[in-house]
C-alpha cells in the first residue's frame, strides 16, 4: 500500500511539469508555421466584350473548302500529283445501290434500270457487271472493278459518292 502511494505521488510530481510543457508548447507552436500574407491591391476592371460577327460570305467559304478539297482527294498523299484515272466516256448502266453482308461474306448490291422498277442484283466478287466489267475488291462503302487485264483499268465506286 504504502508503495503504491510513492508511485502515484511520483508520478504526480513528474506529470504535473510535463503537463505543463506540452500545454505550452502546443499554444506557442500552433500559430508557429503560419505566413501572413499582406493584401494584395484590386486590380482594375478589365473592359471585355463579345468579338464581333464577321458577315457571311457563302463564296469565301466555298472557295476554302474548295481549295482543301477535303472529300474525294485523288492526289498522291499530298503531293500534287494526280495519279492517271481510266477515263470512261459514257456512263455505267447500273449504279452501287448498296453493300451487305450474308453471313460472312459481302455483296454488291446492284441496280439496273431507272430508279422506280430498278432491279436489284447482289453480286460478289469476282462477278461480271452488266458492262462487262468484274469487281475484284469490296469493301464496308465502295467495290472497286476492273475492265480488261491491266490493273490500270480499275475503277472504283463508292456509295453516296462520285466515282474516283
Amino acid at each position: 500500500m504504502m508503495q503504491s502511494l510513492l508511485t502515484r505521488g511520483s508520478l504526480m510530481r513528474a506529470g504535473i511539469p510535463a503537463g505543463f510543457i506540452f500545454a505550452c508548447a502546443v499554444v506557442l507552436g500552433w500559430n508557429a508555421g503560419d505566413i501572413i500574407v499582406p493584401q494584395p491591391p484590386p486590380l482594375p476592371p478589365t473592359r471585355w466584350s463579345l468579338p464581333r460577327l464577321r458577315p457571311a460570305d457563302p463564296a469565301r467559304d466555298l472557295a476554302v473548302i474548295t481549295a482543301g478539297r477535303p472529300w474525294n482527294r485523288s492526289d498522291a498523299a499530298g503531293t500534287g500529283i494526280q495519279p492517271q484515272m481510266p477515263v470512261n466516256p459514257t456512263p455505267p448502266s447500273w449504279r452501287l445501290a448498296g453493300i451487305a453482308k450474308r453471313s460472312t461474306e459481302s455483296v454488291a448490291l446492284i441496280a439496273k434500270g431507272s430508279a422506280p422498277t430498278a432491279q436489284i442484283d447482289d453480286l460478289r466478287v469476282g462477278d461480271r457487271l452488266p458492262d462487262s466489267s468484274v469487281i475484284v475488291a469490296l469493301t464496308p462503302d465502295s467495290i472497286t472493278t476492273q475492265s480488261g487485264k491491266q490493273p490500270s483499268a480499275r475503277t472504283m465506286y463508292r456509295l453516296f459518292g462520285a466515282k474516283e
